[in-house]
């Protein structure tokens, strides 16, 4: 297909004041992207989250992948957090 993604919903709790749909994966196919598929794809899971009495939509996405990022600004996501990561090396 052209689109994939993977969406979980979490609820308020004490660690977690709001409720929450959490977007773990959204991918286009190369052949379909600048098309308007991830847009409209965004639009929906927006309007699906107001109805459902969603608080915020998060996501986390690579620091490199720029068209993605401008995709999620275009959208009116800003930077919540950084995360950073360490890769240990395998010979010690």
């Amino acid at each position: 297909g052209a689109v994939s993604y993977s969406i979980t919903q979490m609820k308020s709790n004490s660690i977690i004041p709001f409720n929450c749909l959490w977007i773990a994966d959204l991918a286009v196919d190369e052949n379909c992207r600048r098309m308007g598929v991830a847009g409209k794809l965004m639009e929906a899971i927006k309007a699906t989250a107001r109805e459902e009495g969603i608080d915020r939509i998060q996501l986390n996405v690579n620091a490199l992948n720029s068209g993605a990022i401008l995709l999620y600004e275009k959208q009116g996501f800003v930077p919540e957090m950084i995360r950073m990561e360490y890769i240990l090396d395998k010979e010690g």
